[in-house]
């Protein structure tokens, strides 16, 4: 049976509740990291005795050597908090060479049945589950100092605490693009906490003061406005790994009143211990989430001495490869070139951290794209999900894969939980669209497709995508429309191939083989998927070679391939039997 008994250790005016983890003085809650409350139950367990500075480090940091200048940080704050007792003495003594003693009386006291003869409640705490808050929206860190190379450092600890949060259970974080399109918004947090449907929002400003690192960061109540909790750390920039990873394990202590071990280490996991890799890192995310191909092959450069400096450094794999990704159709790398890298890249992430859900989601990603792995791919997914249920990235990925194979509702219910997590992104958006343009429920493709090109009404993308659902529609003067518009502010093969698809369904012959032999012209100059050429005949109705293009799709692995079981343009080759045949090849014939 499990004890019920509540444990408080009393001491001059204050009361440590080992049950809440909590430090009290005259009524009051005082602000306690997690660390600092491991450091001072211990000595409070063994007060008037030393206790060595070993033992404190193994039972502060149980799964991780550090270095002893960690204890007397620690101390030097508590000192801080408590002052000193009646007498002008600290409370907590220095024995030289040995360790600490905590030298103030201590009275322990036993709460048979778990009845607290006191209550502290957190302010505000509408909708928490048992006293723990289970949502919340980390807004972008401002940049308080201004300094144009510190947007890097503040949307990496951002996203850094992110992706920590994100992988407790029970607890539903807004993913990032989402709460970064409130940068700089200066709209009020209650709304935008409404606006989200989270609980609380956490907002925090960065700043530099020679080589420290000032970061104030305050949670509040979305119900009522509350302050539920708040904190201010000042640390050396080459501190700035064991920095996030503090602020992250004080968010959660002030999200929920106790921690569980797991949780602890899952706050406490590193990925590198290198701060100059850790920078390179971030650097890296922040120009790949430009997604430029400029910017992404900038983002390569950083990974790459990331993973230099620190060749143990997971999560850099994993940016490596999705950059390779997507350099793959933004800057014409052939697949059968640029898959054995992104392979490597991501089994070496996978070997190093098999718990990294984005390094699955990742490898899904690539099982559906180049191998046609479907079953494999199947696994990474739930995987990526069961590792980290907030994963935008794998739930989005998941419902691509499942579209593909004509599970529509399974495909939409995948992209309306990523659509809950990330609700302001147009990608997600789109991407809802496109699952009932798949499904062709095209009066919900158009208006789910127009919706997310609100958000961003010159993604070329959403553009490209809502041209398709209006050709399919047989409105072909507004697919025109939405294809020139594509064309005009993105001269790619991709878009040029669209265009010439609404032209020829629209009855524009002449202008759909101007465009064929463009891409032709291209074909010879370099790589240009296959596929592009394959609709193209298919548009214009020669059949034969339409199947010689999707054979050298085949042949070539081009990605979009994947998507011909269930794409709307592909219904005027189905009762062929070499597409039959084609399926086979590819696996999508079950």
């Amino acid at each position: 049976m499990e004890d019920q008994t509540t444990r408080y250790y009393e001491f001059g005016p204050f009361r440590l509740d080992a049950a809440e983890r909590q430090l009290s003085k005259g009524g009051a809650r005082l602000p306690l990291t997690p660390k600092a409350y491991e450091l001072l139950l211990a000595l409070l367990e063994n007060s008037g005795r030393v206790t060595a500075k070993d033992a404190l480090m193994r039972r502060v940091w149980p799964d991780r050597c550090v270095e002893e200048a960690n204890i007397t940080q620690i101390v030097f704050l508590l000192r801080k908090l408590l002052g000193v007792d009646g007498g002008g003495r600290q409370y907590i003594e220095t024995v030289p060479t040995r360790g600490y003693r905590f030298a103030a009386r201590v009275t322990e006291v036993a709460n048979a049945g778990g009845d607290v003869s006191e209550s502290h409640p957190q302010p505000g705490g509408a909708g928490r589950d048992g006293g723990h808050i289970t949502s919340i929206a980390v807004l972008p860190l401002a940049n308080e100092g201004g300094q144009t190379d510190h947007e890097y450092l503040c949307d990496g600890i951002t996203e850094t605490l992110i992706n920590a949060l994100s992988r407790l259970p029970h607890l539903k974080v807004m993913a990032r693009s989402t709460v970064f399109r409130y940068r700089r918004s200066g709209a009020d947090v209650r709304q935008v906490g409404r606006a989200l449907d989270v609980q609380t929002v956490l907002t925090g400003r960065l700043l530099r003061v020679g080589g420290e690192l000032v970061i104030s960061v305050e949670m509040v109540d979305v119900v009522d406005g509350s302050h539920v909790w708040g904190a201010r750390f000042v640390r050396p920039q080459a501190n700035v790994i064991a920095l996030v990873e503090e602020v992250a394990e004080e968010i959660v202590a002030g999200l929920r009143p106790k921690l569980t071990r797991d949780e602890r280490i899952t706050l406490a996991r590193r990925y590198t211990e290198d701060a100059e890799a850790y920078h390179l890192f971030m650097k890296g995310r922040y120009l790949w989430n430009k997604r430029s191909t400029k910017e992404i092959s900038q983002a390569v450069e950083y990974f790459e001495q990331a993973v230099g400096l620190d060749p143990n450094y997971a999560p850099a794999y994993v940016g490596l490869a999705d950059s390779y990704n997507l350099l793959r159709t933004r800057a014409g790398l052939a697949p059968l070139a640029a898959s054995p890298r992104i392979k490597l890249l991501l089994e070496k992430a996978l070997e190093l951290d098999d718990t990294l859900a984005e390094a699955h989601a990742s490898m899904g990603y690539f099982m559906t794209n180049f191998v046609w792995d479907w079953r494999g791919a199947e696994e990474e997914f739930r995987r990526a999900i069961e590792l980290n249920p907030n994963c935008v990235t794998a739930h989005h990925w998941y419902s691509l894969y499942l579209r593909a194979l004509g599970r529509n509702d399974a495909a939409l219910a995948e992209i309306q939980s990523a659509q809950s997590l990330d609700p302001l992104s147009p990608t997600i958006n789109g991407s809802v669209g496109m699952v009932y343009y798949f499904a062709r429920q095209y009066e919900r493709a158009l208006v789910a497709l127009r919706a997310a090109l609100e958000l961003n009404p010159n993604s070329p993308g959403l553009m490209g995508n809502l041209g398709m659902v209006y050709s399919q529609m047989g409105l072909h003067a507004e697919a025109l429309t939405e294809h020139l518009r594509l064309t005009s502010v993105y001269d790619d093969p991709e878009a040029w191939t669209l265009l010439g698809f609404s032209y020829a369904a629209a009855g524009h012959q002449g202008e759909a083989r101007r465009i064929l032999e463009r891409v032709l012209a291209a074909s010879r100059r370099g790589y240009i998927p296959s596929f592009y050429l394959a609709l193209l005949y298919i548009s214009l109705g020669e059949n034969e070679a339409a199947f010689d293009w999707l054979d050298r799709a085949h042949q070539s692995r081009d990605g979009d391939l994947f998507n011909i079981k269930a794409d709307p343009r592909m219904d005027c080759l189905r009762s062929d039997p070499r597409f039959t045949r084609l399926l086979r090849k590819l696996g999508l014939d079950a």
